[in-house]
């Protein structure tokens, strides 16, 4: 985001300038812009830990968006996918699939009729 922002500002800020000198009837000047956001443009890694780690704790920003908020585009997607995973299956959040139960109606049909509804053999 600061890198585009670096790039458009100033030739927003050129135009402007430009389009002044234009409605105040003078030549049109050449003008070198640049735009510096210094330590401001991005945060430490610890800064954003801290303010991520907030919102989770806080409920307000699911893992996903914690991961991508941390790593943008320094990881892959495949990289951020598989940390997403191993957060989930490290905190339990991954439900593993039920045990297949039998019912009593499926006890009770069988070809030779060796169950009875209770379970027990007749």
């Amino acid at each position: 985001m600061v890198d585009i922002l670096t790039e458009v500002i100033p030739e927003l800020v050129n135009i402007i300038l430009k389009t002044n000198d234009v409605l105040n009837k003078k030549n049109t000047g050449e003008y070198e812009v640049s735009i510096v956001f210094g330590e401001y443009a991005s945060p430490s890694f610890d800064t954003v830990v801290e303010t991520v780690g907030k919102a989770k704790t806080y409920g307000v920003m699911s893992i996903e968006q914690c991961i991508e908020e941390m790593y943008g585009d320094t990881w892959t997607d495949e990289e951020k996918k598989e940390e997403i995973q191993r957060i989930k299956e490290q905190n339990g959040y991954l439900v593993a699939e039920e045990p297949k139960t039998v019912d009593d109606y499926d006890m009770s049909y069988t070809d030779d009729n060796e169950v009875e509804t209770d379970g027990q053999e007749g």
